[in-house]
This record gives C-alpha cells, sequence and structure tokens, in this order.
C-alpha cells in the first residue's frame, strides 16, 4: 500500500462521507478517490512514473492533497515549493531537488512567479493546463 491508496481506501471505508471542507465547499471521499485516479492518469500520460520528482507550488488547497496523492500513485516523489520563497531560491530548490516536472494550482494563486518557468537546468518545461 502506497499513500496514494489512501484515497480508494476511504472510499470504500466511508463512501459519502465529506473529506474536505474548503472556502464552503466539500469534496466526498468517492470524489477525492475519482479525481485522484483521473490525476494520476494525467500524470502517467506527461510519463511521470517512479521515481520522477514532482514539484508542487501552491498555498494550501485540497488540490495539493490531491496532486501529492495521484503522485503518489505512481510512486512518484512530490518535492513541495515553499510559495514565500524568492525567484532564486525556488530555482535552487528545483535543481537540487531533481525536479523534471512541476505544478501550480493556478485559480488558488494570486500571483505568478515567470522568473520561475524555463529555469530548471534538467530541461525545458512546458506549461499544460487540466481541467478535473
Amino acid at each position: 500500500m502506497v499513500v496514494g491508496d489512501l484515497a480508494h481506501r476511504a472510499e470504500s471505508l466511508w463512501r459519502g462521507r465529506v473529506a474536505f471542507v474548503w472556502d464552503g465547499r466539500t469534496r466526498t471521499y468517492p470524489e477525492l478517490a475519482d479525481r485522484t485516479a483521473r490525476l494520476a492518469a494525467v500524470l502517467a500520460a506527461m510519463d511521470v512514473r517512479e521515481g520522477t520528482r514532482v514539484a508542487i507550488l501552491s498555498p494550501n488547497h485540497p488540490d495539493v492533497i490531491e496532486m501529492c496523492l495521484a503522485a503518489s500513485l505512481l510512486g512518484a516523489v512530490v518535492v513541495p515549493l515553499n510559495i514565500r520563497l524568492r525567484s532564486d531560491d525556488l530555482r535552487f530548490q528545483i535543481d537540487d531537488g531533481g525536479v523534471t516536472h512541476a505544478s501550480s494550482i493556478r485559480r488558488s494563486l494570486t500571483w505568478s512567479l515567470p522568473a520561475v518557468s524555463a529555469t530548471s537546468r534538467r530541461g525545458r518545461w512546458e506549461s499544460s493546463s487540466m481541467q478535473l
């Protein structure tokens, strides 16, 4: 069992119960399991697999938990990035962490960090958006 399996286990144990409450919205355990599985499929299509390092830049939000669970299902390693760091420090974390894929929860961010995009020494990143 990996951490990502927790979403599916929780779905079977607490079907229909609320997993998250935030900003007046809710997400049930079945919704969590479904979104985690779909996100894992999207990540796999982007060549995320066992050992891949995936950076996440986001304030606290349920989507971060889903991303962590989905990455875990694939055996990927999550590298959390601190949203309060300067772009030079983020660049260091990205390079030092061996990150090859990155995600930001854009709808939660109220600013952008264009200086960080395409700065990894490991290659150029393409931007893609996904709607779950």
